[in-house]
């Protein structure tokens, strides 16, 4: 269970309750009613003239002040999880997590039991590991969370990783004192360059591979159609905190709103006019654009039937073709093997090459 609601139906004190009922929830027997955590009310500090509900970026910062706790408020907005209050370079030894939900008008606090549970990866289902005090740090290994929260609790930013004995000792060139070598053979390999003053090794190939050559014939014949598409999107905000790539942070996702699309043949006379096609619902521009690619490969389709079994020689090019022994784009020589074809235009019926 990520989430532990604290049914609170008489006031506006949720807050209250998850902060006390987070301390006391393993301990009791019907955990959700509130009326079991109210003797323990007098533990916590309310700021002064309180009202209810409260408001978060004002009276969230006094109670983490006058408890000496650390409160990470997250909300659910269509389904996403975003971040509403967290200060990031507080520490504390009591955090508590809390997600506020949205019911028509009203608003509700409930306490988040299982952070790393909540924000477990959809697509591969394991469980993720947050640090609940600086909030960036995540990981699928609980060793590394231990590990970052040593530094994380005196607010170092980096881990110091000192040079082992062997890496302690290195040789370095007398010559440019630019490089250092674990090995004195590694050194003795660069001072025969650097001895000559030369800025890099040159390596040429063998006589053998020293020949680069043409050999994807195929690509030299053109394509008879080509389609040019763009795509314009609305950028919408999202606070993914299911990405495991700690080096990428998700902050905007693209709402496609319109796209832009050109067909054009190798013969002129069967081009498209550019295709443009605009509307709110992001569903509609896909299948738009879905059924314009499927008129244009069919029609793509047809043209290529008109003359696909019967090609229209000119005078003499018959002949060519047939006492052509070799290809004319490789000039490999046919055999049964490799057999001869007469490559021409599906769409005109003209003879292009043997």
């Amino acid at each position: 269970m990520a989430v532990v609601n604290f049914k609170n139906m008489d006031d506006d004190m949720c807050l209250n309750y998850v902060i006390i009922g987070s301390r006391y929830y393993t301990k009791m027997n019907k955990k959700n009613t509130v009326q079991t955590y109210k003797k323990f009310m007098r533990e916590l500090k309310i700021p002064e003239n309180q009202t209810y509900p409260i408001d978060v970026m004002t009276d969230i910062p006094l109670y983490e002040q006058l408890n000496k706790i650390k409160i990470n408020v997250w909300e659910l907005v269509d389904e996403n999880i975003m971040e509403l209050y967290i200060d990031k370079f507080e520490r504390a030894l009591e955090v508590i997590n809390i997600l506020l939900i949205h019911d028509e008008n009203k608003s509700h606090f409930v306490w988040i039991k299982d952070i790393s549970r909540l924000f477990a990866s959809k697509t591969t289902g394991h469980k993720k590991y947050m640090c609940e005090q600086c909030i960036d740090f995540k990981t699928e290994a609980p060793e590394a969370l231990s590990e970052h929260l040593k530094r994380c609790m005196k607010r170092e930013c980096c881990s110091v990783s000192l040079p082992s004995v062997e890496q302690q000792y290195t040789y370095k060139c007398s010559r440019c004192a630019s490089s250092n070598y674990q090995s004195i053979g590694a050194l003795e390999e660069h001072l025969k360059l650097c001895t000559k003053k030369d800025a890099c090794m040159v390596k040429l190939p063998k006589p053998s591979k020293n020949i680069t050559k043409f050999k994807n014939f195929s690509r030299e014949f053109k394509h008879p159609f080509h389609v040019f598409a763009d795509f314009e999107s609305t950028l919408q905000r999202v606070n993914d905190l299911n990405d495991v790539n700690q080096d990428t942070k998700k902050y905007q996702k693209h709402i496609q709103n319109s796209f832009g699309l050109k067909y054009n043949c190798i013969h002129p006379k069967h081009d498209e006019e550019v295709k443009i096609c605009n509307d709110k619902n992001p569903l509609e521009v896909n299948k738009q654009f879905i059924e314009e690619l499927e008129k244009l490969a069919l029609k793509s389709y047809n043209l290529t039937q008109i003359y696909r079994n019967k090609i229209l020689y000119k005078p003499s090019e018959k002949e060519i073709h047939i006492q052509t022994k070799n290809c004319k784009n490789c000039n490999n020589t046919f055999s049964k093997e490799n057999k001869k074809v007469a490559h021409h235009d599906h769409i005109t019926g003209e003879f292009i090459s043997t």
